[in-house]
């Protein structure tokens, strides 16, 4: 009887181990099934996974331990070819730290489960379902883009700082709402259930295109925001197209993207045509920082730059993509140079040179621009 007890005392603590899944990171780029990418086999259910490579997700996977995708690493399915939706179920996690998720198929997110968008990363997939109180956290200058209907339910709630873009329709119902200081918007219309809300609003929008929140789309009329390195000192130049109803330019700093401040005020040249600027930060900090424009309108709501980071390493020559996201013009600020245009798995789709450069014929999601100066993610809505 007491071997039987011991027996049956090992078998039961040998389950829960199982349970807990085991720990694997990616040591080379490829299949997400591949059991060589992997320090520990190729990931199941319920294991702790680092994603550290450029990884392809080639199989219906559900997520109940952690999916955290650092800086360096991205996920993907094919694009173009076979799609895999991905489950975040059961208190199950999804982390972007510094690295991309890219689905042309669905996402479902549910029971309990967790998503955090990191600071200036993109989640984009082709549907979204969220239920049954999951929490969502999308940080300053963060990105998440679904490209179809979107749906929330049943006391989910999502914290937005940065950016939610739908191209689809939106239904939220059951309690379920988003909330913060970022931006939420959609080509499609918005419908809303039973005391659902969007940064406070309750009001169907239909039809689209709708926009919500208190942070706004990236502006169009931006031509870019970069920065250039004289006699070592940091300068930053932007070009706007049609400034006339521009009231002022302000540049804002940050230590952390949550609290900023003005460190350079201009008013607009109000002209017609494109008008260039370039100013500095007098006080720059001594580590890295954060700096985007915020742009003040007489008729139009206060719009922003995107984010540019700096430190004292930082080259002379800077990739200084923009707008990214984009619907199809791009413009690269080194006109003299050359990039290449990579899918997620590192296939060549383009060769370029810097300037006006348009991406309309490619598929919604997520690519890779390379150049000398090092890489940059790009992100076509």
């Amino acid at each position: 009887m007491n071997q039987f007890k011991a027996l049956l005392l090992f078998s039961c603590a040998l389950i829960s181990f199982q349970l807990l899944g085991k720990t694997t990171s990616s040591v080379s780029s490829g299949s997400f099934i591949t059991s060589g990418n992997w320090n520990n086999g190729a990931p199941v259910t319920g294991d702790s996974i680092n994603v550290n490579h450029q990884m392809y997700l080639d199989v219906i996977f559900d997520v109940t331990g952690a999916l955290v995708i650092q800086t360096g690493g991205s996920l993907s399915d094919t694009a173009g070819g076979s799609t895999y939706p991905l489950q975040i179920t059961n208190t199950g996690k999804l982390i972007l730290n510094g690295g991309d998720l890219s689905l042309e198929d669905s996402i479902l997110i549910r029971n309990t489960a967790s998503v955090v968008i990191g600071a200036c990363d993109t989640l984009t997939v082709g549907g979204a379902k969220l239920e049954n109180n999951t929490t969502f956290t999308i940080a300053a200058c963060a990105v998440f883009i679904v490209n179809g209907t979107f749906q929330m339910e049943n006391s989910n709630g999502i914290d937005c700082d940065g950016f939610i873009r739908i191209n689809g329709n939106t239904i939220t119902r059951n309690a379920a709402s988003i909330t913060g200081s970022g931006n939420f918007s959609t080509s499609g219309t918005v419908t809303f259930l039973n005391t659902s809300s969007i940064y406070g609003i309750n009001t169907n929008c239909t039809p689209g295109p709708c926009n919500f929140g208190t942070g706004f789309p990236l502006p169009l009329e931006l031509l870019n925001f970069g920065i250039v390195d004289i006699d070592g000192e940091f300068h930053f130049e932007w070009t706007y197209i049609q400034d006339e109803d521009i009231k002022e330019y302000r540049l804002q700093r940050s230590g952390d993207l949550q609290m900023w401040m003005d460190v350079f005020q201009t008013d607009s040249k109000e002209q017609s045509g494109s008008a260039d600027y370039r100013c500095s930060d007098p006080m720059p900090m001594e580590h890295t920082s954060y700096y985007r424009l915020k742009i003040l309108s007489h008729n139009t709501p206060t719009a922003f730059s995107q984010v540019i980071e700096v430190s004292q390493s930082s080259n002379t020559k800077q990739m200084n993509a923009f707008p990214n996201p984009t619907t199809d013009l791009i413009y690269l600020s080194c006109v003299d140079c050359f990039y290449e245009l990579l899918d997620l798995r590192s296939n060549r789709l383009d060769v370029f040179q810097g300037g006006k450069v348009d991406l309309g014929h490619l598929p919604s999601g997520l690519y890779i621009l390379r150049s000398k100066m090092g890489t940059e993610r790009i992100t076509k809505l």
